[in-house]
């Protein structure tokens, strides 16, 4: 169990790094060196020596390397289709739920059925002064209802497959980054024979070199004064990027 939940949260800041990455390559440039401290600054522990540090970050690697032939643009490719289908096969997981009957179709009727029961659990823990049990029940009845007839393409008052596909894939277009590249691009700085992919061996070898950099009395093992500094200064590069990040968002709103 502490295994399977370490593995959710280390996949949750995989995304964060990934997407702060990404985002600084529109604000603050970050290097591959960069990369590979964000990962040191979750992963490391005092007392760890450079080779448990190489088995720890063997993790991040591998969450993104897919054929065995190092990170490249074919990973990257993967990763986002896979999450892709994953998301789509979600929505699509939804919409046989609530077919009934098993027809092939998700009628108005099987919505209303589907969705009584959620809509009056809603009622029941309203907030205190806030609506009416009865006005949090249709307000909520009728939201979760035309939520789920926005797939509905023609207008009739179900959904069939065809469009429930549709709309899971528009859905899913709306939602992946298109800038996934850039990050891509931060990672290829570790490519050091520049033949478009990141070998384990030459990941390792930043990560070799990232430990001699933190290990600053070079005794071989981390202390706790050393990653604490190291997560300083990492979460201060870190800070800059989201700060950096924001005002580009405030600059392009004002545009508008």
């Amino acid at each position: 169990m502490k295994r399977k939940l370490r593995f959710v949260l280390v996949s949750i800041a995989f995304l964060s790094i990934v997407s702060e990455s990404t985002n600084a390559a529109e604000v603050t440039p970050i290097t591959g060196d960069d990369w590979i401290g964000m990962w040191i600054a979750l992963l490391a522990q005092p007392e760890d020596t450079g080779e448990k540090l190489r088995r720890r970050m063997i993790l991040p690697y591998g969450m993104i390397e897919y054929d065995g032939n190092g990170i490249s643009a074919y990973d990257y490719r993967m990763r986002r289709e896979t999450k892709s289908a994953q998301s789509r096969a979600g929505m699509l997981k939804e919409w046989i739920e609530q077919d009934l009957n098993g027809d092939g179709r998700v009628t108005r009727g099987e919505l209303e059925r589907n969705f009584f029961a959620p809509a009056q659990n809603s009622a029941n823990v309203r907030p205190t002064g806030y609506r009416t049990p009865s006005e949090q029940f249709e307000r909520e009845y009728n939201r979760l209802i035309k939520n789920a007839l926005a797939a509905d393409a023609n207008k009739d008052d179900e959904v069939d497959f065809d469009e429930a596909l549709d709309y899971a894939n528009r859905i899913v277009a709306r939602n992946s980054p298109t800038n996934a590249p850039d990050s891509l691009e931060i990672l290829l700085q570790l490519d050091e024979n520049s033949d478009g992919a990141v070998s384990l061996d030459e990941f390792l070898a930043a990560v070799d070199n990232a430990f001699e950099r933190i290990d600053a009395n070079g005794d071989g093992r981390f202390s706790a004064e050393e990653t604490a500094a190291h997560k300083q200064i990492i979460a201060e590069l870190r800070r800059t990027i989201r700060a950096e990040e924001r005002a580009r968002k405030r600059t392009r709103k004002n545009s508008k």
